[in-house]
């Protein structure tokens, strides 16, 4: 069989096509964890843990990744 035509092509799979919502909001707590760690001990602050709910929805999802990182910091 040979194709002559194309009649379809999917560019944009990550979120459209697979769930990779929970892959990323577990890299980023991983990232932002063991900075928010590192800078509690520096501070002499209590440590606050990066969540889903709270942190990555609200901050992060959906935009550019420099821009997430500003956000939430």
């Amino acid at each position: 069989m040979k194709i002559t035509s194309i009649e379809a092509v999917i560019f944009d799979l990550d979120g459209v096509i697979t769930e990779s919502t929970p892959l990323h909001s577990e890299a980023w707590k991983t990232m932002f964890d063991d900075f928010l760690r590192e800078w509690s001990e520096r501070n002499q602050t209590p440590f606050r843990e990066f969540t889903h709910q709270e942190d990555y929805l609200a901050y992060v999802d959906g935009k550019p990744r420099y821009k997430g990182v500003e956000s939430f910091l």
